[in-house]
């Protein structure tokens, strides 16, 4: 089996998967490169489902009993309208999804050059926000509403990124840079984070700045473990809970670019290959699993250095590469 070069793609592809998913070093990075060293070869829909829910796989398996606690939770406090336990933590990764799902349907319809249903649901989002801040005003939430403008901000930012460069997004000068920059910042929230706060502090103002950072994570090379770990570091988090809300804002984001690939998917007539398929699940969620705790492990005691460092020389491979014609077109 192991002789089988499908076998040993799957292999290949299913360890960076589950190696980048969860550490804040790009996933985008090393992704670019995997089709040039695999002679351009084009991922399967149906295969990238796979590696997907083997991620999703190790995440749930290793907070089983915190998501149990959560979801318990979560129900009894809606049925009885008060605060029960961890409800509120359940709740933060809820409403911590909702600009990433935003701007993950926005850049789905640009990539799908549906430009027209792209513009329409901003501007629905947009109404909708709307909305909530004259409410807010009504109401005088002022600081409500100061967040509500950021959000607003960061909306029509992303937005604009979106469709002026398209496609070129996920070009590998978009991703080196990104990869770069955010590296940098990462380091500097260590740095500057007070790094005080467990996970149960989070409020609202924390899960609205890191849903926004996430939604940030649309823009290739970012890292969206990195941005989200980046951001609650700012937030004055310890790398700790940084990591642990990080991990658990991955779960529904998962889901939701698992369903869009299952759209793709659907849409398609690609064949399956279930040998390949079942390998690269398993490859994906032991690795994650693997990934998710050694980091946790170890986090508190090495900090961030080691991924910035990382992040640095990914940044100047690729940039070597572009240089040298390794990249003859910008390709997603």
């Amino acid at each position: 089996m192991f002789n089988d070069p499908e076998i040993l793609k799957a292999i290949y592809l299913a360890l960076v998967q589950g190696f980048t998913e969860f550490l804040p070093i790009s996933s985008s990075g090393h992704l670019v490169l995997v089709p040039k060293l695999l002679g351009n070869e084009v991922q399967s829909i149906s295969f990238d489902i796979a590696v997907h829910f083997g991620s999703l796989i190790a995440v749930v398996w290793y907070f089983r009993r915190q998501l149990a606690t959560m979801s318990v939770d979560w129900m009894q406090s809606i049925s009885c309208r008060q605060a029960v336990g961890e409800s509120g933590l359940a709740w933060s990764v809820i409403w911590g999804t909702v600009p990433a799902g935003i701007f993950g349907l926005l850049m789905f319809l640009v990539y799908a050059e549906k430009f027209q249903l792209a513009q329409i649901w901003m501007m629905v989002v947009l109404v909708i926000t709307v909305i909530c801040l004259l409410y807010f005003l009504i109401k005088r939430k002022m600081e409500v509403v100061r967040y509500l403008l950021l959000a607003i901000v960061v909306m029509a930012a992303l937005s604009l990124v979106a469709f002026i460069f398209k496609a070129n997004l996920r070009g590998p000068e978009t991703i080196a840079v990104t990869t770069l920059l955010f590296g940098l910042v990462l380091l500097v929230a260590d740095r500057v984070g007070r790094q005080q706060r467990e996970i149960n502090t989070i409020g609202w103002k924390d899960v609205l700045l890191i849903g926004l950072a996430q939604a940030v994570a649309i823009i290739p090379g970012t890292s969206r473990s990195g941005i989200t770990i980046t951001m609650a570091l700012f937030l004055g988090l310890k790398r700790g809970a940084a990591a642990r809300f990080s991990f658990l804002l991955s779960i529904p984001t998962i889901l939701l670019a698992a369903a869009v690939l299952l759209i793709k998917f659907i849409k398609s007539d690609e064949q399956i290959n279930w040998l390949s398929i079942g390998v690269g699940t398993v490859v994906s969620a032991l690795t994650a699993y693997l990934c998710i705790y050694l980091f946790l492990k170890l986090i508190e005691r090495m900090g961030m250095m080691p991924f910035v460092v990382y992040r640095v020389l990914l940044a100047i491979v690729l940039a070597y590469l572009i240089y040298t014609g390794f990249f003859s077109v910008s390709s997603s």
